[in-house]
């Protein structure tokens, strides 16, 4: 973790100032605030302005707890001070919702994350209980295994993504604290950014979608056009699941990966949380470009000599071809030629 001096001054009401009605509408709507809907732009700007103080005790549990360590982090960094990690790339609540402010850094290729002042001290006190609650372990559990799921799959038409997270052995609904923790789950900030619809000939579609995916249809449309090569999703272990939903950073259990993790920690002077930060937008830029080494022109710092990318060469096509695709439903490369 990386910290320098920020101007973190701005307001809640600096932050909606400039929103359209809709957009400040969707805030309320995601975080449950009792703001009436009548309410002129103005009027629903002030209540909105108030509202969020006074309610987001309400909203934090409904976080998954990379989002509530990432919030526990910009808490303890105090005022005046902004936090730098490797870009996260993530559909997160907390930046959907503005709760925190986020500008991408393309020299640093890093996220600067800012917590209002306004808002850090009723986060402060509230944080602590939320973190070590007991009852939050089968919750955060569910979260990760979600996110494991939406990752290696990408995108799922809703009935199957639901099946797929809530029915294959994780929630037994004949229990009360079953159903409990599955209206939790479908009230959680995750669920809410990673609901996506699409209108295709006239039909609207519902889809659970990755955290990490940016753009819907092309991942769709390219499915569509392997599904007679393709026919089925790829089987993945729990453990693999789990692994493809260790956020922030996710771990791929696949040939490559940790191979290339070690080398760009020996090459090019990574942390491992950088490592793992650059072969996750590696792995994400291969869903939408098949060129690994387009791609890392774009995230690696230059290459120094012939003998440094003949060791990273390997190694990216390596991890290129094995690693999963979410135009394959779950399927890398090489398992899909062999299909």
């Amino acid at each position: 973790m990386q910290t320098r001096q920020a101007n973190t001054a701005y307001t809640i009401a600096d932050v909606f100032r400039g929103m359209t009605l809709n957009e400040m509408q969707a805030t309320a709507y995601d975080m449950s605030l009792p703001i009436a809907s009548k309410l002129r732009k103005a009027e629903y700007q002030e209540a909105l302005i108030h509202a969020i103080p006074e309610h987001i005790s309400d909203f934090l549990p409904r976080l998954a707890r990379f989002e509530l360590e990432l919030l526990d982090q910009l808490v303890q960094i105090g005022s005046g001070k902004a936090l730098i990690v490797p870009t996260l790339s993530i559909n997160s609540a907390l930046i959907a919702n503005h709760i925190i402010q986020v500008e991408f850094l393309k020299n640093e290729q890093a996220d600067c994350f800012t917590l209002s002042d306004e808002l850090r001290p009723i986060i402060a006190q509230c944080l602590p209980a939320i973190l070590n609650d007991p009852d939050r372990k089968p919750f955060d559990r569910l979260m990760q295994y979600a996110f494991g799921i939406t990752n290696l799959y990408g995108a799922l038409e809703y009935k199957k993504g639901i099946d797929m997270i809530v029915f294959s052995g994780m929630i037994d609904l004949d229990k009360p604290e079953a159903r409990l923790l599955f209206k939790r789950f479908i009230n959680s900030g995750f669920f809410l950014q990673c609901s996506q619809e699409t209108i295709q000939n006239g039909k609207v579609s519902h889809y659970l979608t990755s955290a990490l995916m940016y753009e819907l249809e092309p991942v769709l449309a390219e499915t569509k056009a392997r599904k007679k090569i393709v026919k089925r999703y790829n089987d993945f272990s729990e453990e693999e699941i789990l692994a493809a939903g260790e956020f922030p950073y996710i771990r791929l259990m696949c040939d490559g990966y940790e191979e290339l993790r070690n080398l760009l920690r020996s090459e090019f002077r990574m942390s491992d949380e950088q490592a793992r930060g650059t072969i996750q937008n590696l792995w994400v830029l291969l869903q939408y470009n098949p060129n690994p080494f387009h791609i890392l022109q774009e995230i690696l710092p230059p290459i120094s000599s012939i003998d440094q990318l003949q060791k990273l060469a390997p190694v990216v096509m390596r991890f290129s071809n094995n690693s999963p695709r979410w135009i394959l439903k779950g399927f890398s490369p090489s398992k899909a030629n062999n299909l």
